[in-house]
C-alpha cells in the first residue's frame, strides 16, 4: 500500500531538527576520535624520541 501523505509543518521541522542533532553528534564523535588519535600519536612519539629513553628503561 503506497501513500503520498505530506508531513505537517511541525513534523517537517521536527525531522530537520532530528537530522541536525544527529549530524552534530556525529561531528562530536569524530572530533573526539581525532583528538584521541592525536594524543596517542604524540604519546608514542614521546616514548620513541631520544629525550625519553630513560622512561623506557
Amino acid at each position: 500500500m503506497e501513500t503520498n501523505a505530506k508531513l505537517s509543518e511541525q513534523d517537517a521541522i521536527l525531522a530537520e531538527q532530528c537530522c541536525l542533532v544527529l549530524a552534530l553528534e556525529l561531528l562530536n564523535r569524530e572530533a573526539v576520535y581525532e583528538t584521541e588519535q592525536r594524543v596517542k600519536g604524540e604519546f608514542l612519539d614521546e616514548l620513541i624520541s631520544e629525550k625519553n629513553v630513560g622512561t623506557l628503561r
